[in-house]
């Protein structure tokens, strides 16, 4: 099934640099079910509402 990318979204490199972690970390995150990546023409993209949940799920500590 092919996702079409909408203004909604981000590509895995901007997620990556909005966390301040790697692309391997966004990869094991979406593995793991925690942060779930939408692929469209085999790359990443990463809803806002997805990333939203992602960090409301965060505990203070895990966000310093």
């Amino acid at each position: 099934m092919t996702v079409a990318v909408s203004d909604e979204m981000l590509p895995a490199a901007a997620v990556a640099r909005m966390f301040g972690c790697t692309l391997r970390t966004l990869y094991n995150w979406d593995k793991a079910k925690e942060l779930v990546a939408v692929r469209h023409h085999r790359r990443r993209y990463y809803r806002l509402s997805d990333i939203e949940a992602f960090l409301s799920g965060l505990s203070e500590t895990d966000r310093q």
